[in-house]
């Protein structure tokens, strides 16, 4: 959040300078001040034809060990798997700081996402004084082989480079780092080998083809009720939110089965991609569920602003998304920045061209989950009163913790009663 005094003293400073700036830079410091607030939600619509920008015909993903090519134009396939190093004479760390303010980023692995959107469209690197020219960009890039590349990039128009790298379906099975919309919404299916029954949620919509979201509920909870399994997996890596009431239609399912339920079988696979209603969703799951989180922080943390809803300024007919309401998923640690897993799970650039999911194989491992099911049994007893109601009795080391729930209203959030017993008393359980 920013402070009014903050935001129109930075607008005014805004209006004074306009006579000087150039349309581009007019349209990026209202970007700027867009960003103040730091709510992600709000932000420039892109997906207008309207803005006439720019864009290097590469796909980038930051990964643990710096920022590599996912994929390019014909012309520049032999950089497909290639390091970049630096942009003009820009370093990557330097631009990763340079092009912060731009863009809203609710914490530092969603900026990581969004820093990559900023340096494919050239008019945020022109605007930051990356580059001069936004229709010819100079990178320097270190290739598989270990060469180091410098080289003259021509830039395209952004909505054919944008639908090429993330508005186009791509393979369920394609890793979770590639931005594009996946095949599916929402799948499931059984992993004989490992006895895994795995759940990729991909995207919070209400239907998936001609399948409803209510439909697909019931088919995998008769599954569940129908068939033996001894882990559940829950992949929402890929998933950048929706709609709300999908998330409580999945996590009312996975909450509600004592079949799923259980210590050491319900794990989660979180990235920074899972955003919005997707927090909403792995929110309900951590606060409900004995889940385990696996991966990534999430790219936002559960309170939130969202339901943008485009505006055009009066003027300039410039298209902004703004944030129409605050979402508010859990009663606990409203300060949070991100939902951070349980078990954090490091990805390189030599994992994804290696074709490995270091996530996926620490659940899975060889067919045995590498997380404990030692260390993830508590003592625990949960006693069902009425369907929105729960009474929760756990061991917090030698304390007795007493937790009655309720559901507020429909957002999913919860009022919580907790109380604690004496140690002495704990010790009968």
């Amino acid at each position: 959040m920013v402070d009014q005094e903050r935001f129109e003293a930075a607008a005014a400073e805004l209006e004074d300078a306009i006579p000087q700036l150039s349309e581009n830079s007019i349209k990026m410091e209202l970007y700027k001040l867009l960003a103040l607030p730091n709510d992600a939600h709000s932000f420039p619509n892109v997906f207008t034809h309207k803005l006439g920008w720019r864009a290097l015909p590469f796909t980038f993903y930051l990964f643990d060990d710096g920022v590599y090519v996912l994929d390019t134009g014909r012309e520049h396939r032999y950089l497909t798997g290639a390091r970049l190093i630096e942009i003009g004479d820009t370093q990557v760390a330097e631009a990763y700081r340079m092009l912060r303010p731009y863009l809203a980023a609710e914490n530092e692995f969603n900026w990581k996402e969004r820093f990559i959107y900023c340096i494919s469209v050239t008019e945020f690197l022109q605007a930051a004084g990356i580059v001069d020219d936004p229709r010819f960009v100079s990178m320097t890039f270190e290739t598989r082989d270990r060469l180091k590349l410098t080289i003259d990039v021509e830039t395209y128009h952004y909505l054919p480079v944008l639908y090429w790298s993330s508005i186009s379906t791509v393979d369920n099975d394609v890793s979770y780092v590639v931005p594009n919309d996946r095949e599916d919404n929402w799948r499931f299916e059984y992993l004989e080998e490992t006895g895994t029954l795995y759940l990729q949620f991909n995207a919070c919509q209400r239907e998936n083809g001609d399948e409803k979201i209510e439909d697909f509920v019931k088919r995998l909870g008769d599954w569940v009720e129908n068939n033996e399994f001894t882990r559940f997996v829950v992949d929402i890596r890929a998933n950048g939110g929706g709609d709300a009431y999908v998330s409580r239609q999945l996590a009312g399912l996975i909450g509600g089965s004592d079949r799923i339920d259980r210590p050491g079988r319900l794990f989660v696979l979180a990235s920074r991609r899972t955003y919005s209603a997707a927090v909403m969703f792995l929110s309900l799951i951590e606060n409900n569920t004995k889940a385990v989180i696996v991966g990534e922080p999430t790219g936002q943390g559960p309170f939130f602003c969202g339901g943008p809803r485009t505006i055009a300024l009066p003027n300039s007919g410039l298209e902004l998304l703004i944030s129409s309401h605050y979402n508010r998923c859990s009663l606990f640690d409203e300060g949070r920045d991100w939902i951070m897993p349980d078990l954090p799970v490091e990805y390189t650039a030599k994992d994804y061209f290696d074709g490995r999911d270091p996530m996926r194989e620490a659940v899975l491992g060889n067919g045995t989950p590498v997380v404990s099911v030692a260390l993830l049994e508590p003592d625990y007893v949960k006693i069902d009163m009425e369907l929105i109601r729960n009474l929760h009795l756990s061991k917090r080391k030698l304390t007795l913790v007493k937790r009655i729930i309720d559901f507020a209203n429909d957002e999913g959030i919860q009022v919580v009663a907790e109380g604690i017993q004496s140690e002495e008393e704990s010790t009968l359980i």
